[in-house]
């Protein structure tokens, strides 16, 4: 995916169900997709920090939160974790990595769904080489 210009990649995990599928693979309308856990990869040319990303980039639908994050260390990087209502809630994280801005984000329910703690786990195995 992407353009000319620039490369982007979308990873997107969500349980593997009949109407998952159905809706995946665009044979289910009227419906929005079920809540996934994503990973975007947007190149970032300019070497924007993600909290500036975040605060400036509509990718990011931090329009959508309370304006509020924390900045943190994944993977031994600056990231910024906040979250957003829309659909569903959401919470993600942003982090620079070479010519990428890695935003990793899961919409869920509740936090006790499955899928929210599945997000969990992957922030913990997240490394650079």
């Amino acid at each position: 995916m992407g353009t000319a210009e620039r490369l982007y990649t979308q990873i997107t995990l969500t349980d593997d169900t009949k109407e998952n599928r159905a809706v995946r693979e665009g044979r289910s309308s009227g419906r929005e997709g079920p809540v996934a856990i994503t990973l975007d990869f947007y190149q970032n040319f300019e070497k924007t920090a993600p909290l500036a990303w975040v605060k400036d980039d509509a990718r990011s639908n931090f329009k959508f939160s309370d304006h509020t994050y924390q900045e943190i260390i994944l993977a031994g990087k600056p990231a910024v974790r906040y979250g957003w209502s829309g659909l569903y809630e959401a919470l993600g994280v942003v982090l620079a990595h070479k010519e990428y801005m890695l935003s990793i984000s899961v919409t869920y329910l509740t936090q006790k769904d499955t899928i929210y703690q599945d997000f969990e786990g992957i922030l913990k195995t997240v490394t650079f080489h």
